[in-house]
């Protein structure tokens, strides 16, 4: 039984009751089937698919293949801060509950795959959120068309972070601060960041962008090599 605190602060922020039981589901559940949160949150098969697009587009649960078929699993709830810093006060009082459904689940996948700018912003806030200098391949260009108002602001808030980054850009950056950057005259629309353990990877096409992070150190490392040796062979 859902806590009455969450439910009411979860239909302020604007979800719908199916939305709140089905997302409720996948904290407690961990990765998992349609048919399996189906039944967890009490609603039709159908009906728990068309719920989990709309969270997918909001951000709020990812899905990874596994043998041919979908496995849902809900981001982490400090999400929901990111996203609304409006009713940031209002959300901060119910996540030690949400931490703790969190926390119960199985053991994550280590590779998460998001769809929609909602999705897109996620990865970005998963970025600031490890606080570790990263280095990325990134076409500014589409991000700033992509993202006009967010992309500016998550640069300004990682600068604010002191989070320091090397970057390989199609265009001139936004800002200098705490950047090392190499320009290179050639287009491409898929891009990669590596921070930590982690590998994100954007496709950044306008009518359906889509992302993925893999958090293996194995790829992380042969990622960074990989980038190091592109970045020595820019002149």
């Amino acid at each position: 039984m859902v806590q009455e605190n969450i439910r009411n602060a979860l239909e302020k922020y604007g979800l719908s009751d199916n939305e709140i039981r089905v997302y409720i589901a996948c904290l407690q559940l961990g990765s998992s089937s349609v048919t399996r949160i189906a039944e967890k949150a009490g609603t039709y098969r159908t009906l728990t698919y068309e719920v989990l697009k709309s969270l997918l587009e909001k951000g709020l649960v990812s899905y990874v293949i596994k043998e041919k078929k979908k496995f849902f699993e809900a981001a982490r709830p400090k999400q929901f801060l990111s996203f609304l810093e409006e009713k940031e006060e209002l959300i901060e009082k119910i996540l030690p509950d949400l931490e703790g459904l969190y926390k119960i689940a199985p053991k994550k996948p280590a590779i998460t795959l998001y769809e929609g700018k909602e999705g897109m912003k996620t990865i970005f806030e998963d970025i600031l959120n490890a606080r570790k200098d990263f280095v990325a391949l990134s076409n500014v260009n589409n991000l700033k068309k992509l993202f006009s108002f967010y992309f500016p602001h998550f640069v300004e808030r990682r600068v604010k972070a002191g989070i320091r980054c090397k970057l390989i850009l199609d265009g001139p950056p936004i800002t200098k601060e705490l950047l090392e950057y190499k320009i290179i005259r050639q287009h491409f629309s898929a891009v990669f960041f590596i921070y930590g353990n982690k590998v994100a990877f954007f496709s950044l096409t306008e009518k359906e962008p889509v992302g993925m992070i893999i958090e293996n150190k194995e790829i992380a490392d042969s990622q960074r090599l990989a980038f190091e040796i592109m970045w020595q062979g820019i002149r």
